[in-house]
């Protein structure tokens, strides 16, 4: 039952960081230059974003495709 808790949620994620990954991207850099630092080397970056958002998606997908067929017991 975790497991296909855990893979909704991380495809939701992925989901989000994939759609979203532009407008995060674009508020971690204001936060930077308001602060007038750098958090780390294009940690915000939005082609990072996106590569994470996808593999969130797949691996959310093959937890919960497990987990409902009983494979992961």
């Amino acid at each position: 039952m975790v497991a296909v808790v855990w893979g909704a949620v991380a495809i939701v994620f992925g989901v989000f960081f994939v759609l979203r990954r532009e407008r995060i991207s674009r508020a971690a850099r204001e936060v930077r230059a308001r602060r007038g630092g750098r958090v780390g080397p294009r940690t915000q970056s939005p082609g990072l974003m996106a590569a994470g958002g996808a593999f969130l998606v797949v691996a959310g997908a093959a937890v919960l495709i497990a987990g409902l067929t009983g494979s992961l017991a």
